[in-house]
């Protein structure tokens, strides 16, 4: 028996004969779907692109016209009213109003997508940890439990995800707070 071998005892019955590596009982079709690896994050398809700039050359043009034809109207020479001379600032404040909306709403599109980007950043940093976790774990058939090799703690492998996942502090782990989370 190699220190390999020795280190990969199951915690909970102590006993080598039934444990493999996860990597290794998850090809069991039987336990695939229990053990099978964390999956990697996926990117939703937002994305700065064709559309969004459609949609804010929409906007501003939209907003712009309905300016510059409010202005142009409220400028328009009426017999009997005297001329405030607006409706030659009619093509400025549609100008000026289309700029200011298509900034605005572009600008909104790239803080979504900056945002999507930070989340899919996060994702997948969480991802990879938990995959790393996945592929030190073992599995023990008789105890249907999965254990880091050299660690006291089984945990049941129906709960193999949850615990892939969680934030564990060795230090703070055995405290009556950390117990009550």
């Amino acid at each position: 028996m190699t220190s390999d071998e020795g280190a990969n005892v199951c915690p909970n019955c102590a006993r080598p004969d039934a444990v493999r590596t996860v990597r290794e009982a998850a090809s069991d079709e039987l336990l695939s779907h229990k053990l099978s690896a964390p999956r990697s994050p996926r990117h939703h398809g937002r994305s700065l692109g064709c559309a969004s700039l459609l949609v804010s050359t929409l906007a501003g043009l939209t907003a712009g016209a309905v300016v510059g034809i409010l202005v142009m109207a409220v400028g328009m020479d009426v017999p009997g009213r005297p001329n405030i001379g607006l409706a030659d600032s009619g093509v400025f404040s549609a100008i000026l109003v289309f700029m200011v909306v298509f900034i605005g709403v572009y600008a909104f599109f790239v803080w979504r997508q900056a945002r999507a980007d930070s989340l899919l950043q996060h994702q997948v940093a969480r991802w990879h940890r938990a995959h790393t976790r996945w592929e030190q774990l073992s599995y023990c058939s008789r105890c249907d439990g999965v254990f880091i090799p050299g660690q006291p703690r089984l945990v049941p492998a129906g709960d193999l995800h949850p615990y892939l996942y969680q934030h564990e502090r060795p230090a703070a782990a055995n405290t009556p707070a950390a117990a009550a989370q």
